[in-house]
């Protein structure tokens, strides 16, 4: 219950973040007089997060966090219809058991690597290898995966599954990710954070802030603003 309200919670913050107006301008310098002061949108809150790390956090700061920096292969719209985020399009075989996704073109991590469909693959094989709680329940129905190009998934489950389209576990970046060593995959965190998402986070301390900056290589639509900071407030 705790994950999916923050998940509803995420989703609610993001629309937010990148359909509305800026509604809180910094006073941060700026390094000339021509140079436009950023936009920040500031937001108090009482809770504090454990870890940013999306396999490992178990706080709704983290969930929040992770909802608007790392991507899914597809969302909810308002009526939580499902529609393509990673995943440009899908196709279910005869058989109602094998789904091909066909991921959207042109992306690439905040870092500049292209996403691919190895990213895709070494997301859902750690997750059901190590395993990750946080996101098993989303994919224990996968019983096979194919990356038969870069742009391609194919999943197959021992029996039909609604799960195939509504698998909320974020896509990590495969370049980053495979070197963590196991012992610290729940515990992980670097700044800036790697993403496919609208947001990066760039920094982060316990009990005090976080702040995320606009991706400016985002493929979707621009956030209004150019960062977003928690204010954590504990007493």
């Amino acid at each position: 219950m705790r994950r999916h309200m923050a998940t509803v919670l995420g989703l609610a913050l993001l629309s937010v973040l990148c359909l509305t107006a800026p509604v809180t301008t910094a006073t941060a310098e700026s390094p000339s007089p021509q140079a436009a002061e950023p936009t920040v949108l500031k937001m108090g809150t009482v809770k504090d997060f454990d870890t940013l790390n999306p396999l490992g956090t178990v706080s709704s700061m983290g969930f929040w966090v992770a909802w608007n920096g790392y991507e899914c292969l597809t969302w909810y719209d308002r009526d939580y219809n499902v529609v393509p985020v990673l995943a440009e399009s899908w196709e279910f075989g005869d058989d109602q058991r094998t789904i091909t996704y066909a991921l959207r073109e042109g992306v690439t991590w905040s870092d500049g690597e292209p996403f691919t469909s190895a990213d895709v693959e070494f997301t859902l094989r750690l997750v059901l290898d190590e395993p990750i709680y946080n996101w098993l329940g989303e994919v224990d129905w996968i019983d096979t995966i194919e990356t038969p190009d870069p742009l391609t998934v194919v999943i197959t489950s021992k029996e039909p599954s609604i799960k195939a389209l509504n698998m909320n576990c974020p896509i990590l970046p495969e370049h980053v990710w495979s070197a963590v060593p196991k012992k610290d995959l729940l515990t992980y965190e670097s700044f800036p954070m790697v993403t496919t998402g609208p947001f990066v986070v760039t920094e982060a301390e316990r009990k005090k802030l976080v702040r995320m900056v606009r991706n400016d290589t985002y493929w979707g639509k621009k956030p209004a603003i150019d960062e977003a900071w928690w204010l954590i407030y504990t007493s």
